[in-house]
């Protein structure tokens, strides 16, 4: 590999990580519609971030308004 190479890299990969944060930005927004996705998404960041106890919140949240759906 010369110079050139190693500078041209990090433009070459600027579309595919583009692309991939659109992608995300699209899954997420998805799963934002219902409740299990939300339950879904908690959970990816709990894993991503460390935030537990937020995050375990956030889902009891998701189950007592489900609970309360299916009642009435």
């Amino acid at each position: 590999m010369n110079a050139q190479s190693i500078q041209k890299t990090p433009a070459l990969r600027r579309p595919a990580r583009e692309a991939w944060l659109h992608l995300q930005v699209r899954v997420t927004v998805r799963c934002a519609d219902s409740r299990a996705g939300r339950m879904l998404l908690h959970l990816l960041c709990a894993c991503a971030d460390h935030q537990v106890r937020w995050h375990w919140q956030g889902i009891a949240r998701e189950l007592a308004g489900q609970a309360l759906a299916s009642r009435g």
